[in-house]
Parts: C-alpha cells; structure tokens; sequence
C-alpha cells in the first residue's frame, strides 16, 4: 500500500490476473468475513476490505448469504447483471460502473444483486460529536420481485456496514480470465447454520 499525500492509503495494483478471495470465521455466531484484493476501480474490492456476511450457505456451485457489509461508496450504483448499457462511457462515469458491468467487461470480479436505489438520508451526530449519515437503501428480492426491503448504512463509523433488516440471498463470484471461467470465492468455508 502506498501512502498519499493526505497520508491515507492508496490501493496498489494486484499482480495476479484475477481477483482472489478469502473467508475467515469472524465469531462463533452465524458471521463470516470475506476479504477480496486487488481490484483498483472499485472502492468495494480495496484491498483489506472486509465484506461482512451474515447467514451463509455454502452450496457446490455457489454460495448464498444475506449482506452484512460496506458498499457505501456506490451510492445506489449497483444493478441487477441483467440490462446492461454496453455504450462506450466517459473515463468519470467508468468510475461509477456497476459490479454487473465490470463483470461483463472481463470481469474480474462480479456481485449478483438487486439494489435499486438509494433512499432518504438522514443526519445524525455521534456522541463525539462527529456527523454520521444513515442512508437508507431499497433493494429488490429476488424470490419475490414485488417485494422490497431496505439497508441502512452509517457514514463515518469505522468498519462502516449495512444493517439488514430481512434476510436476502446474495451470491458473490470471481472470474478467472486464465480458466475463462467463473469462480465461486470461499468454497472452503466451514458450513454457518442459518
């Protein structure tokens, strides 16, 4: 890691082609964490950030998990994979590619998931003081399309993460450009009862 200016760090380029993953048993509750390195356009895969899962399922050709975790930075930017806009973008909007785009680029790496929109934010002060933001977000269920329900986010917490307020299945995948296929990430992780 690099330092800038500001002294905070700066991701530095991964060596490998592809983006590797890692799961770690955070507690003996239902939690685990998955670490994900190396892609530099995506504040959600810095590395040395931590994505927390809650509920996990380990199955052979895929793993399902409800979110416990920080994608604050996308400001409701992440879609479905499906209805892709697969024009030409400017280098400011390649910035605000979404985790379904940047899978269909070579993708690297993919998250499948149906977060609309971002919903009201609301302020509040911290008992130090400091401003903390809660920003609430709708997200789709996939068993039931009608149905939605939302995550709440708390902007400058360290170890910012969404609160789920109902169980939604998430799968989380990376792409081997060498194998020139998809690979599901924590195969390996002991099996967390729901």
């Amino acid at each position: 890691m690099k330092q800038t200016e500001e002294g905070k760090e700066k991701p530095v380029a991964d060596s490998k082609p592809w983006y590797r993953g890692s799961w770690e048993i955070a507690d003996s509750t239902d939690r685990a964490i998955l670490k994900v390195y190396g892609c530099q356009n995506m504040k959600f895969f810095q590395p040395r950030r931590h994505l927390l899962l809650h509920n996990v399922w380990i199955k052979e050709d895929h793993i399902a998990f409800t979110i416990l975790c920080n994608v604050e930075e996308y400001k409701g930017e992440i879609k479905t994979v499906e209805g892709i806009n697969r024009r030409r973008r400017s280098d400011e909007a390649r910035k605000r590619m979404t985790l379904a785009e940047i899978k269909n680029r070579g993708c690297k790496a993919a998250a499948r998931v149906h977060i609309s929109e971002i919903g009201d934010v609301h302020h509040y002060k911290k008992r130090d003081g400091s401003n903390t933001f809660v920003k609430k977000l709708k997200v789709k269920d996939q068993k039931n399309s009608k149905e939605t329900f939302e995550l709440v986010t708390f902007d400058g917490i360290a170890n910012t993460q969404f609160e789920v307020h109902k169980r939604y299945l998430f799968e989380c995948i990376i792409y081997n450009p060498e194998k020139g296929n998809f690979k599901t990430i924590g195969q390996n992780l002991p099996q967390v009862s729901a």
